[in-house]
C-alpha cells in the first residue's frame, strides 16, 4: 500500500481484521482530524473488536509509510466453540 493510502473509514461497518506485515499507519478518530491516535506498527493489528461485534468502525487508518498488511475476514474467523470431541483444542 503506498504512503497515504486508505485503508479504512470510519463509520464503515467492521468486516476484515487487519494484521502489520510491514510499514506504519496511522488511526485517526475522523478521516480529517489532524491528530494521529495511535501508530500501527509491524507485528500489531487492528479493527479486531469491531469484526467480532460486527460493529462500525471507530476510526479511519491510512498508511503513514508504505506498508502491506495481511487480512482477515469475518468467515475466516468463523470457529466453532468446542472441538468435535468437546474440548476446544482439537484432542
Amino acid at each position: 500500500m503506498p504512503r497515504g493510502g486508505l485503508v479504512l473509514r470510519q463509520g464503515g461497518i467492521a468486516d476484515t481484521f487487519y494484521l502489520v506485515r510491514s510499514g506504519r499507519f496511522e488511526e485517526r478518530g475522523d478521516s480529517d482530524e489532524p491528530r494521529v491516535l495511535r501508530t500501527i506498527g509491524r507485528g500489531e493489528g487492528f479493527s479486531g473488536y469491531g469484526l467480532l461485534e460486527a460493529a462500525r468502525r471507530t476510526a479511519t487508518v491510512r498508511a503513514a509509510t508504505r506498508g502491506e498488511v495481511y487480512t482477515l475476514d469475518k468467515g475466516s474467523m468463523t470457529v466453532p466453540a468446542h472441538g468435535e470431541d468437546g474440548h476446544g483444542d482439537g484432542r
